[in-house]
């Protein structure tokens, strides 16, 4: 487990970046505006 938090960023410094085009087309799915109820809704229950 040692190993993967020395690895990992070594082989991030190497590797290139992701095309933007392709991060954001990967993500676009969360844009979309979506109506729920306040009881399904994410938060903190009060």
């Amino acid at each position: 487990m040692l190993a993967g938090l020395v690895i990992v960023p070594l082989v991030s410094l190497f590797t290139p970046a992701p095309d933007k085009n392709l991060v954001d087309g990967a993500f676009s799915c969360y844009d979309r505006k979506v109506t729920v109820r306040q009881s399904e809704a994410l938060g903190d229950p009060e």
